[in-house]
């Protein structure tokens, strides 16, 4: 199933277990959302350039935005997605990820992978079920994770940190690689895995604290 002219795309949740959504050629000014809805896999609302859309009818999304595509146009679209609570969820995205608004605290999340560095991201997370990985290739900068408060995570970086803040410690730059966690217990089974395969700077893992971590 493809859909490439309109700005507002719906796709049914047909017999689909699990949804995933896919950005194949990076993503910038991106909005996650979720919604009881069940009869609908997700919503799409997008400003600006419109990408190639696809689905797979299995729980599949992808999106596509040109090879060849001017960096300035970057700041003139947008995609607001509205993601249906009724299935876990994994996001991946190749091409790098930049000024990300997501709140996915109603759904399960089963991982997110990030291929090509994350800038201005935040994210508000779910209680885990099992081990969730979250891994960014190419480094981090200003990105925000928000966990709810008890919640184990694990975080390796390949290179070093700067200006980290996790939970109440405050750290200032710290050479690679490095190993830290966060959580009474390293080891709980249900609990997040944080990898960044590169540098990290302004880097902020912390405990939901009220109502203002929910808002996009």
């Amino acid at each position: 199933m493809n859909q490439t002219d309109t700005r507002d795309q719906v796709f049914p949740i047909n017999d689909a277990a699990t949804g995933t959504l896919t950005f194949t050629r990076g993503a910038s000014n991106v909005a996650l959302r979720t919604t009881q809805e069940r009869e609908h896999l997700c919503r799409l609302v997008f400003t600006g350039k419109v990408p190639d859309v696809s689905a797979d009818g299995k729980g599949g999304v992808q999106i596509t935005y040109p090879r060849v595509f001017n960096p300035l146009d970057w700041g003139r679209h947008g995609i607001d997605a509205t993601l249906t609570e009724a299935l876990p969820w994994q996001l991946d995205v190749r091409g790098g990820l930049a000024h990300l608004r997501a709140d996915l605290v109603p759904i399960r999340v089963d991982g997110i992978a990030v291929h090509g560095g994350a800038s201005d991201v935040r994210l508000a997370l779910p209680a885990p079920r099992g081990i969730v990985p979250i891994r960014i290739d190419g480094g981090a900068s200003a990105v925000e994770l928000v966990r709810p408060a008890g919640v184990t995570i694990r975080i390796r970086f390949a290179g070093g940190a700067s200006n980290l803040r996790l939970d109440d410690q405050q750290i200032g730059a710290m050479g690679g690689p490095i190993a830290l966690h966060a959580g009474a217990d390293a080891n709980a089974p249900d609990r997040y895995e944080l990898t960044i395969a590169g540098g990290a700077s302004d880097l902020t893992i912390r405990a939901q604290g009220g109502e203002t971590d929910r808002s996009l």
